[in-house]
């Protein structure tokens, strides 16, 4: 089992738990994020999360998972560090969206949370 997997499943799905029972908690974070403008910071993360995605691969028979999600958020990150402007516009589009909508984001959370997961013991 990879034991960076499971972690990232773990936080992902109570992430996503998070986010389908208090959606106004994540719009507050971002909003944080909005206000100190610091994007960098989940840029930073998505990378750190790509890279040790992509590091374990050979840990797992779930390798087209691991490619495709650990390379989607490598270049999502970058997008954070790089187009912090079109994140802004992203951020304020989001904060304004109704609940359902960002409850559908905790569901996607929780499919990738499924995928971290069949990746640590498969």
């Amino acid at each position: 089992m990879t034991w960076f997997y499971f972690c990232i499943a773990v936080f992902l799905f109570v992430s996503g738990i998070v986010i389908l029972v208090k959606p106004d908690f994540l719009k507050i974070i971002m909003q944080f994020i909005l206000d100190k403008d610091i994007f960098y910071l989940p840029g930073v993360i998505e990378i750190a999360i790509s890279l040790g995605t992509l590091y374990y691969r050979d840990q797992t028979r779930m390798t087209w998972f691991v490619y495709i999600v650990g390379l989607a958020l490598f270049i999502d990150g970058i997008f954070y560090l790089l187009a912090s402007k079109r994140i802004r516009e992203m951020y304020t589009w989001f904060i304004g969206i109704a609940e359902p909508k960002v409850r559908s984001y905790g569901l996607f959370t929780l499919l990738l949370a499924v995928g971290y997961g069949l990746a640590a013991i498969a």
